[in-house]
């Protein structure tokens, strides 16, 4: 090779700024030396700007490809509508450790970890940087290694570390080499981030949330990633699992720790803390019904407020946004969650692709923040039968035409209609799930037109009406469909926000005073229980819900009077656990939450993480309504749209066959070994 690469190669992606293939179009098929490129200030941007274009474009799920991820609709949340998509797969059981797409993230986030090492090897040479460009670019290259591997051990485990570029003449014995450990993992990456961390930028300055150095790496994002890091490092997946007993290297080594460390929780709950002490600007969107921001929480739109946190009109960041990418598949994100809307204008006219399970519909909290459970449980609501066909009677579980508006704003969720009936259990629901989610006879987002969303098989929706394009389980996934044509190419692929930090931080509290781990000194914390259930109740408030309280008659911010729990441990990590579950719904957790959590076995559902119906946690049969009848024969019985399955191997993917078979140092993940 002696250093040659090709320019097709260098063309990519930064976070949030236009594509450089065009620079690439005017010299295609030429070859470049890597002196040639890192003498020239522009193609060693290039250059940086591909390693960048490993951050996965989730808004492409549907199609797949490089480092795109399967895990909306291979989690119990959703399931994509066309048969092709790889998450089916997953819910199928049809992985294995030969399967092509199987491989791509260990392939290809490799690929962006070769080419940073390449760039830190050689960026110091260009004669056109000025030095604080080389050592910035320097660092956001070895911060973006480190994230990758960090992506590669959600998905795999432990991983081989490359610490160095190695030569294209690299002999087998050379290349031939063992996994690390989880510990050796997690070492390594904090390491390079604590490396990193002081050579970056803050993203904003001033009193004001004002980002700066838009589209590169920065310390805020090294941050949260830490803060993931050591939440991941503590769960039970990988901290004491064993499952993975049998999983050691050719020397005896043991790839996962078989003790559990309660040092990883502390570690995990001081890097959150310390996020949310150090970068205060960044704050939760908090929005009037004219879209104004506020900071009094009973002026807050919740609506408003929760829908403009993942889809900002403007297409600009937010205060809650840390790592985003703006460049991706949006109009096929766009389109799958837009129904097919028969007779509507091409531009509303979409493929009712990404469909909600009906046991995500039903995690979903009240208007009053209590679960539907509890609603059924005191006689607001009849119990609602599974596998049933109620005949004449589903009309006791509707409501004929009434609307349906938010009992603090006004807004209005659901449209009265003459002569449409809705379903009982989708009237009282709190904000979150009318952003979320598109149930049958819903207005559609459009602000230009005026739709109404029929699921049914009968409806412009359905299976008579569409085709292929129709939900297969009665509901879209609603979350961050654009208002307007589905075409649009503007929008930001959220990977972090700072929700998701609040709940990490309440998730580690908790598990820290359970193990009677002392407060942080630091952080001014004496209760840890209570600090948790107030970030908890921070997320509530803007969804428009009661808080929770350890005592009774307590108010929160909205002077909504709080849900009383009790002040022990399983208490506190059942609202937590279901918190993160809508509040990062379709955000690409719940598939790594249930499995780190190690509840993805659950055989009988909890009430909390799964409906108390559902069984076999992401396996078993999983619910929808019946897609093939009419609105008023039978449409509203729910049952089974396919039974998932799996096992705890799937709590990681297999290591690529191809690696096993030619490493033989290399040791594949338990339970996907080859017969």
């Amino acid at each position: 090779m002696k250093n040659k690469i090709k320019v097709a190669l260098l063309s990519g992606l930064l976070l949030v700024t236009a594509s450089c293939n065009d620079y690439f179009d005017t010299v295609p098929g030429e070859r470049m030396t890597l002196e040639s490129v890192f003498q020239s200030k522009e193609l060693t941007e290039k250059f940086l700007a591909n390693v960048y274009s490993y951050i996965p474009d989730e808004h492409n799920q549907r199609q797949g490809g490089s480092t795109v991820g399967v895990w909306t609709a291979a989690s119990s949340e959703a399931e994509f509508t066309w048969s092709g998509v790889n998450s089916n797969e997953v819910n199928n059981g049809a992985v294995n450790a030969t399967s092509g797409w199987v491989n791509r993230w260990w392939i290809e986030y490799y690929k962006g970890i070769a080419k940073a090492g390449i760039f830190m090897e050689n960026v110091n040479k260009n004669p056109e940087l000025t030095d604080e460009l080389k050592v910035q670019y320097y660092n956001e290259a070895r911060a973006l290694r480190a994230i990758y591997y960090f992506w590669i051990f959600k998905i795999y485990g432990p991983f081989v570390i490359l610490d160095k570029v190695y030569p294209a003449d690299a002999t087998n014995e050379e290349m031939n080499l063992p996994r690390n450990s989880v510990d050796e993992c997690i070492s390594f990456i904090d390491s390079e981030l604590a490396a990193v961390r002081g050579n970056l930028s803050v993203a904003h300055s001033g009193g004001e949330f004002t980002p700066i150095l838009v589209g590169h790496i920065n310390r805020d994002i090294v941050d949260a990633v830490r803060s993931q890091l050591w939440l991941y490092a503590a769960s039970p997946l990988f901290n004491g699992n064993s499952f993975y007993r049998s999983l050691v290297n050719a020397d005896g080594k043991q790839l996962f720790p078989q003790t559990e460390d309660n040092t990883k929780w502390e570690k995990a709950r001081n890097y959150a803390g310390d996020f949310l002490k150090t970068y205060t600007n960044y704050k939760l969107v908090t929005l009037d019904a004219n879209g104004e921001a506020v900071t009094d929480m009973k002026k807050v739109d919740p609506y408003n407020s929760v829908r403009s946190a993942v889809y900002w009109e403007s297409v600009t960041p937010n205060s809650e946004m840390i790592l985003y990418r703006k460049d991706g598949a949006h109009s096929v994100f766009y389109y799958d969650m837009t129904p097919y809307h028969k007779g509507a204008s091409g531009s509303y006219k979409g493929g009712t692709g990404k469909d909600a399970t009906q046991e995500m519909v039903d995690l979903y909290f009240m208007k009053d923040g209590r679960r539907i459970d509890d609603w059924i449980a005191d006689g607001t609501y009849p119990d609602y039968p599974l596998n049933t066909d109620l005949g004449d009677d589903i009309y006791d579980y509707l409501k004929y035409g009434e609307g349906y508006n938010d009992p603090i704003t006004g807004r209005t969720y659901i449209a009265a209609r003459t002569g449409k009936d809705v379903l009982a259990q989708y009237y009282d629901r709190e904000a979150r799930f009318y952003a979320d989610i598109t149930f049958n006879n819903q207005k559609w987002l459009a602000t230009d037109a005026t739709i109404y969303t029929g699921l049914a098989r009968d409806g412009n929706s359905g299976m008579d009406a569409a085709s292929n394009d129709y939900s297969r389980t009665g509901y879209v996934v609603r979350k961050a469909a654009t208002s307007k044509a589905w075409t649009a190419a503007e929008g930001n692929i959220i990977l972090i926000r700072l929700p998701e930090i609040y709940l990490n931080y309440a998730e580690t509290l908790a598990e820290c005073q359970n193990r009677g781990i002392a407060p942080q000194a630091s952080s001014g914390v004496s209760d840890q229980y209570q600090t948790a259930i107030d970030y908890v109740n921070m997320i509530r408030a803007r969804a428009g819900i009661p808080g929770y309280s350890f005592t009774a008659g307590t108010t929160d911010a909205r002077g909504l009077t709080c849900i009383q729990i009790d002040k022990d441990y399983t208490s506190i990590m059942n609202v937590i656990r279901r918190e993160r579950t809508i509040e990062l719904a379709f955000d690409n957790q719940r598939y790594f939450d249930v499995r780190r959590w190690k509840v993805a076995g659950m055989a009988q559902g909890d009430g909390w993480v799964y409906p108390t119906y559902h069984r076999g946690g992401e396996g078993g049969d999983t619910y929808g309504l019946s897609y093939d009848r009419a609105e008023y024969d039978g449409f509203y019985i729910k049952k089974p749209f396919e039974t998932r399955s799996y096992s705890e191997r799937m709590n990681l993917f297999p290591i690529p066959q191809a690696d096993i078979n030619r490493n033989p140092l290399m040791r594949q993940n338990t339970g996907w070994m080859s017969e």
